[in-house]
């Protein structure tokens, strides 16, 4: 039987105001720390509030999400899908990041495509999940 994950898709609202630096910074931190617990995923920052996808071991993920509810940068958290996945959807991404109007410049490095891609057009692994499905319409409700 192949390995099981767990997904969770949290919505959250920035707490204090987020400057580039402070984003690059978070992301910088998150990535590592990620990194070392089998943690991949996606971070939609945009106007002050967040989505994330977190995938990866159970333990792992809960762990994470109980720093992140006690993170006082974040309010307003709301679990929007938990789930287990036979697969990772961001397996290649120790934390992928969009936000371009957060990160103008040489902060575009950081990011992948998944704001800039057609809503129509499938992800690179075309595969889809609910979780998958919360990124999107936060995606399209951009304003």
């Amino acid at each position: 039987m192949p390995a099981s994950f767990k997904m969770i898709v949290y919505v959250s609202a920035a707490a204090v105001p987020f400057r580039r630096e402070t984003i690059l910074a978070l992301l910088d931190q998150s990535r590592r720390n990620n990194a070392q617990a089998d943690i991949t995923g996606m971070l939609l920052f945009h106007d002050g509030n967040f989505i994330q996808a977190v995938e990866g071991p159970e333990s792992a993920v809960d762990a994470l999400m109980q720093r992140i509810r006690r993170d006082p940068r974040h309010q307003g958290i709301i679990v929007m899908a938990e789930e287990s996945v036979r697969e990772r959807s961001f397996a290649d991404w120790s934390m992928g990041f969009v936000g371009a109007e957060a990160l103008a410049g040489e902060g575009q490095s950081n990011l992948n495509d998944f704001l800039q891609r057609p809503a129509g057009q499938p992800a690179p692994d075309g595969g889809e999940s609910p979780a998958l499905g919360f990124l999107k319409s936060f995606r399209r409700h951009l304003r």
